[in-house]
């Protein structure tokens, strides 16, 4: 689960991975989700599970906010959780 807020006029993030073993993500490790750009607040669940790709013991995570930063554009992050689900 990603805590943060969005200030920019596009409608979806990134998160990508890298899995153990691995030099860097590979061209599937990724899944995209809506983002709220309005600047506040928001809790995005991310659903790693649901990316065929993400299996096993991971090492690296990276978040693009944005697909292109455009001036003015901002991302503050408040927090970053991951949970195993059963």
């Amino acid at each position: 689960m990603l805590e943060c807020a969005l200030r920019t006029s596009e409608r979806k993030a990134t998160v990508f991975w890298q899995r153990h073993g691995e030099k860097a993500p590979g061209a599937d490790d990724r899944l995209e989700f809506p983002i709220q750009g309005d600047g506040e607040f928001h809790r995005y669940e991310v659903d790693l599970s649901k990316a065929p790709s993400y299996r096993g013991g991971m090492i690296r995570l990276r978040i693009d906010p944005v697909g292109s930063g455009k001036a003015g554009d901002i991302m503050k992050l408040k927090s970053v959780s991951l949970v195993e689900r059963g």
